[in-house]
């Protein structure tokens, strides 16, 4: 989606990047500890660095529901 021009892309995840991730999921050693939003954002702003609007990370669903923006 970044590639194509997608306006705006929302990464929502509670997790962190794990050494168990780097064999199946596209994430390097530097990412490891990361939160997954942050790390994938750095990945795609190298794609497309107009795309995003900030990320959220953490277990509150509640909390992503008050600060999306559609």
């Amino acid at each position: 989606l970044a590639r194509i021009g997608v306006g705006h892309l929302h990464l929502i995840d509670f997790d962190a990047v794990d050494i168990t991730n780097l064999n199946r999921q596209q994430y390097f050693m530097e990412h490891l500890g990361m939160y997954k939003t942050d790390a994938l954002k750095s990945l795609l702003l190298k794609i497309n660095p107009v795309v995003f609007r900030p990320c959220m990370s953490g277990t509150n669903s509640s909390d992503y529901n008050s600060k999306l923006q559609y």
